[in-house]
């Protein structure tokens, strides 16, 4: 007799979170992207982000809820004001979400 593997059970929907705070789901093995979530962090002044990693349960459901690959994560998810962004749009997105100097990132990208 061969003994399968249990089948995986579905990840739980994401959970409700203040939409009005913006949150960034990224890859939490990627050494860049937890150096920008903590350059976020820095200059976020009104501590306005929130973060997640996209292995997290709650991660890996915002990313399917997106439309997005959870077998390998080459991209963060950015919500703000209930929008969604990936690649340089969310770079964009944050960069103008922290104000002065970084703001200029909108103009120049």
């Amino acid at each position: 007799m061969i003994d399968l593997p249990e089948p995986k059970r579905p990840l739980p929907p994401p959970q409700a979170y203040d939409a009005t705070q913006p949150l960034i789901v990224f890859d939490g093995v990627c050494v860049f992207c937890s150096g920008f979530v903590r350059t976020v962090v820095r200059f976020d002044r009104g501590k306005r982000f929130r973060f997640a990693t996209a292995q997290s349960p709650f991660g890996e459901a915002l990313f399917r809820k997106h439309g997005l690959a959870t077998d390998s994560y080459d991209t963060s998810l950015t919500l703000i004001d209930g929008k969604a962004f990936t690649q340089l749009d969310g770079f964009i997105a944050v960069m103008a979400e922290l104000g002065w100097p970084w703001r200029t990132a909108k103009v120049l990208l």
